[in-house]
């Protein structure tokens, strides 16, 4: 066995696990997802190419691509938009997310779904949304 192996298995263990602890109390990935996301990320640079966006932003701050950039960033959404969000997303707070409304200048419907996490839209049994709104 390679001397990395047990590295490597800890980390797709890991992995599936973040996964699982992302969904919420209700298993909503099976093994056979989980499995197809692990063959995604270990296409050749997925992992540099998922990351890289936010390495930019951050090096690109003082240039002129940066500023420019930032400066779209700051314009509104303008077209019309459907919010859906798990009462338990450990990644992004119900509260923070909540307050996405105010960046969008057309019609904005916002669904906060009770015992949801991070996935919401891979479910296939959709529990009654708890609050929303529409600007």
């Amino acid at each position: 066995m390679a001397a990395g192996a047990p590295a490597r298995r800890g980390r797709r263990r890991a992995r599936g696990e973040l996964i699982r602890d992302w969904s919420g109390p209700q298993p909503i990935v099976d093994e056979e997802a989980i499995g197809t996301y692990r063959r995604a990320m270990l296409v050749p640079s997925t992992a540099h190419c998922s990351i890289e966006p936010y390495r930019w932003m951050v090096r690109s701050l003082a240039r002129p691509d940066g500023i420019q950039f930032n400066r779209r960033m700051k314009r509104p959404v303008r077209v019309p938009t459907l919010h859906l969000h798990g009462s338990l997303d450990p990644v992004m707070r119900t509260r923070s997310a909540a307050g996405s409304g105010e960046y969008v200048e057309a019609p904005y419907r916002w669904r906060l779904f009770d015992g949801l996490g991070h996935f919401p839209t891979r479910r296939t049994r959709w529990p009654s949304p708890r609050s929303s709104s529409t600007g």
